[in-house]
């Protein structure tokens, strides 16, 4: 099966991710869980090689790809995510975020084009994009955007990069600096920072969760206690603490999981699986 065939097959059943591993059959990711395709023999190095050839990968319609390769134990590895054309709108709750004039923004990469885009539709803003943080393709509107190979103290309101260092050094010359989530949870992103003065330009970490049609969104936002922590390089207890502090606007995903439930967008038992799963 080429590979070309496997990307089609990630598109029809609407994949966020197509997962190729040596020694392993390539899966799919749905709805955050993992479908093994079978018919496709277990990948072998020959196999990778010839998959990995490139970075960015299209089909004839024109639909295109980004890989993620890397080698573990086994050979290499291959995460295929497609570059999407439709930018999923930011969820209502977090809109009030797009307003911050400076200081650090981690949130989920899916949802850093969304978070751009809607300041690019409401402010007039000079917004850098710098490396590759964002999974889309954006156009200016009210604001003007540029896209940079690196960051080196570039002129500018708003700045999206991946870089720790030059995320603090942007942050502190009073940009806001949004930054994609490098982990699947909060807490280890912040632990990319170990070293850098996180505690002080931290305004907010959002990790979003697509649940079938809806969002399921945790929200932690800095205030002391949480800096204090953070600058002593203390691991967050992040459920504890965003429920210790949800009057200031805080949100935990299992909260945001069963409050889902409870309007019905989700059942009880998948909101329970979630939960466990997270």
């Amino acid at each position: 099966m080429k590979l070309e065939k496997l990307l089609k097959t990630a598109q029809t059943y609407e994949a966020s991710a197509l997962l190729i591993s040596t020694g392993a059959h390539p899966a799919l990711r749905i709805n955050g869980e993992l479908t093994l395709i079978k018919d496709h023999p277990i990948v072998t190095e020959e196999m990778a090689k010839e998959y990995f050839s490139e970075n960015t990968f299209r089909l004839s319609e024109g639909i295109r790809f980004k890989a993620n390769i890397y080698r573990t134990k086994n050979g290499q590895t291959g995460v295929f995510q497609q570059i999407s054309t439709e930018i999923p709108p930011l969820p209502q709750e977090l809109k009030k975020f797009t307003t911050t004039k400076n200081g650090i923004i981690l949130i989920s990469r899916d949802f850093t084009s969304s978070f751009i885009e809607e300041i690019n539709q409401t402010e007039t803003k000079h917004i850098v994009i710098a490396g590759d943080p964002i999974d889309h393709t954006l156009e200016n509107k009210k604001s003007i955007i540029d896209q940079v190979e690196t960051y080196s103290q570039t002129p500018c309101d708003i700045i999206a990069l991946e870089d720790p260092e030059a995320a603090i050094q942007a942050s502190k010359s009073g940009k806001l600096v949004l930054i994609p989530l490098q982990a699947d949870n909060i807490q280890d992103t912040i632990d990319e920072f170990r070293g850098q003065d996180l505690a002080k330009e931290l305004k907010a970490a959002i990790k979003i969760q697509n649940v079938q049609t809806f969002q399921a969104t945790e929200i932690l936002i800095n205030n002391p206690e949480i800096a204090d922590l953070i600058h002593q390089e203390t691991p967050l207890n992040t459920e504890s603490l965003l429920e210790k502090y949800r009057k200031q606007g805080m949100k935990s995903m299992k909260r945001a999981l069963l409050e889902m439930a409870s309007e019905g967008k989700i059942s009880k038992e998948d909101a329970m699986r979630l939960i466990e799963n997270y």
